[in-house]
């Protein structure tokens, strides 16, 4: 990386205590490295074990509206991507041969790509459109994971990393302004109502946005708990917690990048000035920190919520089941898993399984348990 430029000082400045040293620094730069290190092992087990295919959309017609609209989607995200790359990353750099911190920022965003699909690391709650250009899934590949078809999700690949490198990226940056404009014109205004308002917008913005792109059938949300969604029994089926945990989510986000010391350092950049180091060198660790820091909010305010909500997750809706773009592989017809439901056990891979006709499928050298009698005498 480049020299970096010197960063925008917004949002509150809290002043060190002196001769106090922080390592702040250190610790989000390793678990960035962490991050990314996870990151590319399971990008590259996604790409060695060959599952780095297309899913395809199945018997079921595609309607042209709908593929209209998802390819001009593609290609709007996918354009999203370089223009933004360009004008946030490249044109600094090229133009004053420094690298923004705002653009740091923004390429941290990429470490969180990772954690896409984790909501249905136990469950199937959610699926992507096959319809739309994909190479599958990594998502098999998190260590762990748990339900069946986790390389069949279908990541839409263009649309999904923008979500993150230009919508979440560019939200936060622009939000933290915005929470700076507020408090300039309104001195008197608390952080904690600043932060308020920023949740707010997002979370109604997320619910705006989600419901288009549900309604263009970029996705669907089939599988959450009916008592925590809306529109339940169609394919438009959304859950109401989603906005609240994407505004909560997106504080996370801000705050790191809004709360500035003297020196303009974030919460995470804290004691980069008194680490020894090239000036290259605290750009890898600015880099690494922002890294760490994004998938630690991301993980602790989104995944990890959805995870356990989603532990009571309902059956998908008829709409979404008898559509093979929606279900391709991980449930229901021409697959081994009933999709899930109340009364249906949670699928796991390579484990015996309610088929889609509520027979018992088991895998291949999969064995039946056996009964261990009660012990009759005492040793």
């Amino acid at each position: 990386m480049a020299t970096i430029s010197q960063p925008m000082r917004t949002g509150v400045r809290a002043e060190p205590i002196a001769g106090q040293k922080s390592q702040a620094i250190l610790w989000w730069a390793g678990a960035g490295v962490f991050c990314w290190l996870l990151q590319l092992y399971i990008f590259g087990s996604w790409w060695y074990y060959g599952d780095m295919k297309r899913v395809p959309p199945g018997p079921t017609p595609v309607p042209q509206w709908m593929d209209l609209a998802q390819t001009a989607n593609t290609w709007f995200w996918g354009a999203a991507i370089v223009v933004t790359l360009y004008w946030w990353v490249f044109k600094p750099l090229f133009k004053t041969g420094k690298m923004s911190v705002d653009g740091i920022f923004l390429l941290g965003f990429w470490a969180i790509w990772w954690q896409d699909a984790l909501p249905n690391y136990n469950n199937l709650p959610f699926n992507y459109n096959s319809a739309m250009f994909n190479l599958g899934s990594w998502s098999c590949h998190i260590p762990g994971w748990q339900s069946p078809g986790g390389c069949l999700l279908a990541e839409p690949l263009a649309w999904d990393l923008a979500f993150y490198i230009v919508l979440s990226a560019l939200a936060v940056i622009f939000g933290t302004r915005w929470m700076q404009s507020m408090k300039s014109r309104n001195p008197n205004m608390s952080t904690p109502k600043l932060f308020f308002n920023y949740f707010v917008a997002i979370a109604i913005g997320d619910f705006i946005v989600e419901m288009i792109w549900v309604a263009m059938g970029l996705y669907h949300y089939g599988g959450m708990p009916n008592h925590l969604s809306i529109l339940n029994d169609t394919r438009f089926k959304f859950p109401i917690f989603e906005p609240i945990l994407i505004g909560a989510c997106f504080v996370g986000f801000a705050a790191f990048y809004y709360f500035r010391n003297d020196k303009g350092e974030t919460l995470a950049e804290r004691g980069l000035d008194q680490v020894n180091v090239s000036s290259s060198g605290k750009q890898w660790l600015r880099f690494f920190a922002f890294s760490g820091a994004i998938n630690a909010a991301f993980f602790t305010l989104f995944s990890v919520p959805h995870i356990l909500i989603n532990l009571n997750g309902d059956a998908w809706p008829k709409e979404i089941q008898e559509l093979s773009w929606y279900t391709h592989g991980l449930c229901g017809a021409d697959t081994s898993f009933v999709c899930q439901g109340k009364n249906v056990a949670l699928p796991r891979r390579d484990a015996i399984n309610i088929g889609p006709n509520g027979e018992i499928t088991m895998p291949e050298n999969a064995q039946v348990p056996q009964l261990v009698p009660f012990k009759l005498t005492v040793d």
